[in-house]
């Protein structure tokens, strides 16, 4: 027996829970094999694999992992230039974080909805799901903080608090870097 690469091993994970009818072993497989595949680049796929997944943790009511699933295939939509798509996979998934009672996948979920909202001029409701997002990433310490720091930056920016927008991207550089000394530009 010889390792196998992850790219070799998730196929086989997903036919073994497959073979062995573990619907949600294989969605979860299913839901990392899509990952990877999107890493890799071959996006259809990924994004194909990724709805499988998702119809999987629908079945085995994995309700977490379908709200995952959902903000990834809102990305699918954002590529293909669907916003409004998009806004409604992440509001779908913000509901089942809710219900569930995740609030790894809800600060997530709000993020991406501020991203979102952001990109369609919504300044006010992003500033809301991005400030929302925030206090859940900074009280239970997630690794979001970071990226919802810039969406904070963004959005206080095109209100035009420059101090304050400056102020959080700082704060994200730092985030996102913690072992390494920050530098000016």
């Amino acid at each position: 027996i010889y390792p196998l690469s992850l790219h070799d091993a998730l196929p086989i994970s997903v036919s073994l829970a497959d073979k062995r009818g573990l619907v949600g072993d294989r969605a979860l497989a299913e839901a990392f094999l899509a990952s990877a595949q999107i890493g890799r680049g071959d996006l259809d796929l990924g994004f194909t694999t990724a709805r499988k997944a998702l119809q999987d943790s629908i079945d085995a009511k994995n309700e977490v992992l379908e709200a995952d699933i959902l903000i990834s295939l809102a990305g699918d939509a954002q590529i293909k230039g669907r916003s409004p798509d998009a806004v409604d996979l992440v509001s779908q998934a913000l509901k089942i974080a809710e219900k569930a009672g995740s609030l790894y996948e809800k600060a997530r979920a709000l993020g991406e909805l501020g991203k979102l909202q952001l990109g369609q001029g919504k300044t006010s409701e992003a500033a809301k799901s991005i400030d929302e997002a925030l206090n859940i990433d900074r009280i239970n310490g997630y690794q979001f903080e970071a990226i919802h720091l810039v969406y904070q930056g963004i959005y206080l920016g095109m209100t035009g608090k420059v101090d304050e927008a400056l102020a959080s991207l700082s704060q994200a550089r730092t985030k996102s870097s913690p072992d390494r000394e920050t530098t000016r530009c």
